[in-house]
């Protein structure tokens, strides 16, 4: 019949091949090149033998920010499992497209039954069921939109991955950055205990400021040890962040961050959060859920089928025409499904779960709203903080601890005043560094929120 070739003409299509399930395969091939290869044994689950066996890890020697994200890409466990899933996803939804397995029957009669031409001996039969074409096609889209899903995910797993190795490589440098103030610090220090040194070996001064002086200098060098203790720790941290177990030198640029804010408009920023990952994937999930309830309900339409029979006919003792000839048929079935009252509820649970996933993409979205909001907050205040040290903080510093030094040697100011100076001056430094590392960490995850890079501008630049 013309409606069961139509029915069969549907499933089949669907089952042919999936545009979405088409471009989640390529997609998954393009990334998978970028990966590290051979970074997990297919057998164990772990890295390869080679990579376990070296025990001084990647060297990555004063690398910058690029090269640590680009290593951790392609060598982070976790992206690697976000991936496999995604794969997994692909493979599941592409293992949906199959029709039900036919059925092969076979039938011998004990007692044959006689017919015009001959008895009949064997009968050999194939049938194939057709569910009703919603309940497959709805079925394969929605497992297609799990793959969707799934790879938005390891997409959004890929960006928290990025803001997490800047988080790692800023601090970093903040230490190095806190580290090198202080030693120079340390040298200005030493250069003024000689100095006093001599004054008390001619009578020109105080023993205490010498004490003095040396308490400072303790103290100075005891958060130098301080930094180094905390520099791997940090070190630990980031090479856990890009995959590596062991990390041999975790080298860092000493170029400073730019003080910069991004060009691209708020509204623009704010248009990228509405296709991104973390949104996207909870949309594919409510998809996937408004498919299942489409499916459902197909599943409560009926099935049809079509058979071929072949019955064997033996040779008629009786001198007729055609004897022995083998007989074929061709059956059509429907199922009455009579049974299928529980695909009504499977619809309205996939529906409600519709609604819920639309929601939380609706929820999401308000918190990148206000994630963007705050990250362009701080910007504009570490911004604010960079260009009031670097243009008057520490300039003025600068002129106090030279005029404080001048006063000193011509014997006007005391060894306080020179401290308290050097530890003004040590103070702004270390509030330049730290608004610097705010800077950049801000920077970081506006790009890791908006999925795109946020392209530099002036100094001067604004929203």
């Amino acid at each position: 019949p013309v409606g069961v070739a139509a029915v069969v003409a549907v499933v089949m299509a669907s089952a042919c091949g999936h545009p979405m399930l088409d471009a989640s395969e390529r997609a998954l091939s393009e990334t998978y090149q970028r990966l590290a290869p051979v970074a997990f044994d297919d057998a164990t689950g772990d890295r390869d033998r080679g990579a376990l066996d070296d025990p001084s890890g990647p060297s990555l020697a004063a690398g910058t920010l690029a090269t640590y994200q680009a290593y951790a890409f392609a060598h982070s466990p976790a992206l690697r499992a976000s991936f496999e899933r995604w794969r997994a996803a692909v493979a599941g939804a592409t293992a949906g497209r199959a029709l039900p397995d036919p059925v092969i029957s076979y039938t011998g009669f004990v007692s044959s039954v006689e017919t015009r031409v001959g008895p009949m001996q064997h009968k050999v039969g194939v049938r194939q069921w057709f569910p009703w074409p919603t309940a497959v096609t709805a079925r394969v889209d929605a497992d297609a939109q799990q793959g969707v899903h799934a790879q938005r995910v390891f997409e959004a797993h890929a960006l928290s991955l990025a803001a997490e190795v800047a988080r790692a490589y800023w601090a970093l440098w903040r230490i190095d950055a806190e580290q090198a103030i202080q030693r120079r610090q340390m040298q200005l220090l030493d250069t003024m205990r000689q100095l006093v040194e001599t004054r008390v070996e001619v009578g020109a001064a105080d023993v205490s400021a010498v004490a003095q002086l040396g308490l400072r200098m303790t103290r100075l060098k005891n958060a130098i040890s301080t930094s180094d203790e905390r520099r791997e720790k940090a070190a630990a941290r980031l090479g856990f962040a890009i995959g590596a177990r062991v990390l041999s030198a975790a080298g860092i640029s000493t170029e400073p961050p730019s003080a910069v804010l991004p060009t691209a408009p708020a509204t623009q920023m704010r248009q990228a959060l509405d296709t991104h990952p973390r949104v996207e994937s909870n949309l594919a999930q409510a998809e996937g859920a408004r498919l299942l309830a489409k499916s459902a309900r197909g599943a409560r339409a009926p099935r049809m089928s079509l058979g071929v029979d072949w019955t064997v006919i033996g040779e008629s003792q009786a001198a007729v025409p055609d004897s022995g000839k083998d007989a074929v048929a061709v059956s059509a079935a429907i199922s009455v499904p009579i049974w299928a009252g529980g695909a009504a509820s499977r619809a309205r649970r996939q529906d409600a779960r519709s609604r819920a996933y639309r929601a939380e993409a609706a929820h999401v979205r308000d918190r990148l709203y206000a994630e963007l909001e705050l990250l362009l907050t701080d910007l504009r205040s570490s911004q604010r903080k960079i260009k009031l040290c670097e243009m008057e903080m520490l300039p003025q510093a600068s002129i106090a601890v030279a005029s404080v030094r001048s006063a000193f040697e011509a014997g006007r100011a005391g060894v306080a005043d020179v401290l308290w100076a050097y530890g003004a001056a040590l103070e702004i430094e270390m509030e330049l560094v730290a608004a610097r590392h705010d800077h950049a960490v801000a920077w970081s995850d506006l790009e890791a929120l908006v999925g795109m890079p946020v392209m530099e501008g002036g100094a001067d630049d604004g929203e």
